[in-house]
């Protein structure tokens, strides 16, 4: 949208106010008023063979050969009447609109700035230096330059280039400021409710900032007016809400009203080709690709490919795209961004040694944030104090420290160092594990991880072997599985045992999330015990998300265990089933905010073989950290529950804890 056509008609609102010396010369007005401006041109001309020094007829004549797609020509002929009438405001407010049709934006805000030096009251000067500044994308200054033009009074000029530059000083904050151009956005649609330019940049806006049900309805409002962007915006809303079945059959539904050189076409196409891959539709996504590739910058194509062959699962393609985007785009965000999702984390460093200095809007610097993180030594400390109200008393510390994972192999190194009390004992004993580790990320859907360790007791005679194995296959983005193997020592009274209790577990989790509000997390293992115990222990949490920035869910968590040998030393009674409700509000995934909370709250019942009545159950989770540094952060914790499990030998448990995060080899480099 050109800003400057809206200050034309004032401009020529102006020239028909003028004397004519007695000319009729209102022909040539109405072929200006028309748009005619070819015809208006040829008719001052010959206006101007008559009658040379009618400076009605020049400026009409410059405005017609200017509208005509002649700008430069229109300067000259108002610099010569400058010449001629020095400091005339209708020449100068001529030849700085000439500016704006010529496109040279820069000479447009100097000449309406020296107007209103000397008319700083003047309404068409305001207007069109807050044009000249919007064109010139200078859209803050432009905002307050046509506020301050509204002030001076009513006029549909004004009115008119308010709203575009309102929507252009929205677009130009959307990606840095998300919330505050829905506010712009917002203040607009109340006095416009169903204007079309401001419906679309409002309903495609309130998705940036997970509005769904406000962009829903400016979608809707616009199938009064404008049908098709109304179900191209409910398409976009359906398929990023993660409806993708909804937003095809509408797109369906409205490609055979589009004609074949609609402008919006495009965006049809390139939502098509999401839906495809959303759906996992790949052979089809990938015949869309010569659909959309006349429709988007070689950028934006590229990064369509990126996302095809991730799906794929073809790593090498995707690393090729991945370095072709690198040498095609000029911020080269995109290709950082893919690599650290591919772990080619070696291209990303690349990417941002190179160009980290070029970047400077708040995405990329929260990309960089993240990359720089990728590039330290994580480092990991937690004290404990655990009571089960039982007389037994556990305070432990651990410390774990993980490799940079510039590269496949990710090592790790953890110690911990527990002390166990409880009311017979007239000294504490103590347990110790020392465990290496070695991460192996095969690729973007698999991750294996490998942990070898000894663990010693004060009480028993000779050390045992510990080991852990773990292997992630993530199937897509919302779904993943995770097959468990793991020799241990039986955790918290076990220090109490002379002979230590073995157990080994085989298991298997499982989680999935629809992308949207539904999600399901399962655990279920089966454990061995010295003695031949053997017993099977299931977890299930089914979860609905209130809200989409802050975490907000609620849900069923169900446990159930079940052992043959139900001596009391190993805590395995028959059959023990719980269910209870819950309710969790944290921000821990909000990247913005530096106070961390977690809040976690259940309730429930308990059901055992050796219990008549079900027993009432509580669990509290309270965690609240912060973010001292981008290198460092803290946490404290509070949990309690009174269900029966492994962990605390059947009794009610408290815990406090403090968690301290480092990150060695952080370069804040911004």
């Amino acid at each position: 949208m050109n800003f400057y056509n809206t200050i034309t008609a004032l401009g020529w609102c102006l020239l028909l106010s003028l004397t004519t010396h007695g000319q009729d010369m209102q022909q040539g007005f109405a072929l200006l008023d028309s748009g005619q401006f070819g015809e208006a041109s040829q008719f001052f001309e010959e206006v101007l063979l008559t009658y040379p020094d009618n400076k009605t007829a020049k400026l009409c004549y410059g405005r017609a050969i200017g509208l005509s797609d002649n700008p430069q020509l229109a300067i000259q002929t108002f610099k010569q009447l400058d010449q001629r009438y020095p400091n005339d405001l209708e020449v100068l407010l001529n030849l700085a609109e000439s500016y704006l049709w010529a496109k040279d934006f820069t000479s447009a805000v100097e000449a309406y700035r020296d107007l209103k030096v000397s008319f700083p009251d003047h309404q068409g000067i305001s207007l069109g230096l807050a044009n000249s500044l919007s064109s010139n994308q200078e859209h803050l200054a432009a905002k307050r330059e046509i506020e301050r033009a509204l002030n001076m009074g009513d006029n549909p000029q004004v009115n008119t280039s308010h709203k575009y530059i309102m929507l252009a000083y929205a677009h130009s904050i959307k990606n840095e400021y998300p919330a505050k151009s829905v506010q712009v956005l917002k203040a607009l649609y109340k006095t416009n409710r169903y204007d079309k330019d401001i419906l679309i940049a409002l309903g495609y806006n309130a998705l940036t900032i997970k509005d769904y049900e406000l962009s829903q309805k400016c979608f809707e409002l616009l199938s009064r007016d404008a049908p098709v962007d109304s179900q191209l915006g409910l398409a976009t809303l359906y398929l990023t809400t993660k409806r993708p079945s909804k937003s095809e059959k509408i797109l369906n539904q409205v490609k055979p009203t589009m004609s074949s050189n609609d402008s919006r076409l495009g965006q049809l196409e390139v939502l098509l080709y999401d839906i495809y891959l959303t759906k996992q539709r790949l052979s089809k996504a990938n015949s869309q690709l010569g659909n959309i590739k006349k429709y988007l910058s070689k950028e934006q194509y590229l990064e369509k490919v990126i996302y095809l062959k991730l799906a794929q699962d073809n790593k090498e393609e995707s690393a090729d795209s991945i370095k072709l985007v690198s040498g095609q785009t000029t911020s080269n965000a995109l290709s950082m961004r893919h690599a650290m999702e591919f772990a080619e984390y070696e291209i990303a460093e690349t990417q941002y040694n190179q160009y980290s200095s070029r970047w400077s809007n708040e995405q990329l610097l929260t990309l960089m944030h993240k990359y720089q993180k990728l590039n330290t030594t994580p480092l990991t400390t937690e004290f404990s104090y655990l009571n089960d109200n039982n007389g037994n008393v556990a305070n432990q510390f651990s410390i774990k420290i993980y490799g940079k994972p510039t590269n496949k192999l990710i090592p790790s190194l953890c110690y911990m160092q527990r002390w166990v009390n409880n009311d017979i004992m007239t000294m504490p004993a103590s347990n110790m594990e020392m465990l290496g580790g070695l991460g192996l990320r095969w690729n973007h859907r698999h991750m294996s991880s490998y942990h070898f360790g000894t663990q010693s007791s004060s009480l028993a005679s000779k050390n045992n072997y510990i080991y852990k194995a773990f292997h992630t296959y993530n199937v897509n983005k919302k779904q993943y599985f995770k097959g468990i193997f793991e020799k241990s020592v039986l955790d918290y009274n076990s220090s109490l045992l002379a002979t230590n209790i073995i157990e080994r577990t085989y298991g298997l989790e499982h989680h999935i999330y629809d992308g949207f509000r539904l999600g399901s997390f399962t655990q279920v293992f089966y454990k061995r015990l010295t003695g031949d115990n053997q017993g099977i222990v299931a977890f299930n949490s089914i979860y609905y998300s209130m809200l989409s920035t802050v975490t907000w869910q609620i849900g069923l968590n169900t446990n159930y265990l079940s052992f043959n040998d139900m001596r009391l030393e190993y805590f395995s009674p028959e059959s023990l089933t719980s269910l209870s409700l819950f309710t969790k509000l944290t921000n821990e995934y909000v990247e913005d905010e530096s106070l961390k909370y977690i809040i976690n709250l259940g309730i429930g019942k308990q059901f055992a073989t050796t219990e008549n009545l079900p027993q009432t159950i509580y669990s509290i989770h309270a965690q609240i950290g912060y973010i001292v540094s981008p290198s460092f952060d803290l946490a404290c914790y509070y949990k309690y529950s009174n269900s029966s499990n492994v962990a605390n030998n059947g009794y009610s448990a408290y815990q406090l804890g403090l968690i301290g995060n480092g990150y060695f080899g952080y370069k804040n480099k911004l």
